[in-house]
């Protein structure tokens, strides 16, 4: 993480970096899941050993699977015909959630799906969190009628075989890992054009990436259309996951750099 994952002000960003800063100082060796972030602790502290890792994942669990997707949905009272789109994430404005629920309003004939809950399940948690990220705070009352909300799932890949479109409109990330599960699902992707997601997809190969309303808008509308095209998008997708995050290649990495801190 970086102080920008937390939805506060400039004074408790502060104390976030110092914080990780303190941290940081005691490894050996930092490993950031991407150049961005490798780049962030380079800057906050340029005399250790900083490599960059991508975060890694086991793609056979999260293979794309009809049935499962089929059976998700009868569970979820969505029915077999509708068009699905969904993202995963914590329930913050980070997340991209007001940017997904005017979607949502834009498109009212279309079911969206929100996975995920909120990230601290203390009440006193909740409760601090909730004065200093006054950026962050959740409403969902407005949300509309074709709105989703699944709560926290413990398979994800059922989920994602139950999309038709994966939307993650996140503002800022360390690396995303929905985005390498929805991937790995074979899932057509829309998100955001951050830094950190050109690092291993590229607009209009394996997904869809901008930031305006309008455009997110026009993506969805296409994919939602276009079946070829949609299909299309999402075998890129797997095939850049496989390239960037097949947990075994990524083992195989870090076996080497355990291997040379305890020679």
């Amino acid at each position: 993480m970086t102080e920008d994952t937390f939805q506060v002000g400039t004074k408790v960003k502060y104390m976030i970096r110092k914080w990780f800063k303190s941290l940081a100082r005691k490894s050996d060796i930092i490993l950031a899941p991407s150049l961005s972030t490798a780049e962030y602790f380079n800057e906050l502290l340029p005399d250790k050993d900083i490599r960059q890792l991508n975060y890694s994942i086991d793609l056979n669990r999260y293979a794309y699977s009809k049935a499962d997707g089929m059976a998700f949905r009868e569970q979820q009272g969505l029915s077999e015909d509708e068009i699905v789109v969904s993202c995963v994430g914590g329930l913050t404005q980070r997340k991209g959630l007001k940017e997904f629920l005017e979607m949502a309003h834009r498109f009212p004939d279309i079911r969206f799906m929100w996975v995920g809950g909120i990230f601290y399940k203390g009440h006193s948690m909740q409760t601090f969190y909730g004065k200093i990220s006054h950026r962050d705070q959740i409403n969902l009352k407005d949300a509309p009628d074709n709105v989703l909300f699944t709560g926290n799932l413990s398979d994800m890949q059922k989920a994602l075989s139950a999309s038709d479109i994966f939307f993650f409109p996140s503002h800022q990330e360390t690396q995303g890992l929905a985005l390498v599960e929805a991937a790995a699902n074979c899932r057509p992707i829309i998100t955001s054009d951050l830094p950190v997601f050109r690092e291993w997809l590229t607009n209009g190969v394996d997904c869809l990436m901008r930031t305006d309303l309008d455009e997110f808008e026009s993506h969805i509308r296409i994919l939602s259309q276009d079946v070829g095209f949609s299909s299309k998008l999402g075998k890129q997708a797997l095939e850049s996951a496989r390239k960037h995050h097949d947990i075994d290649k990524t083992s195989q990495l870090l076996a080497k750099i355990c291997i040379e801190l305890t020679c």
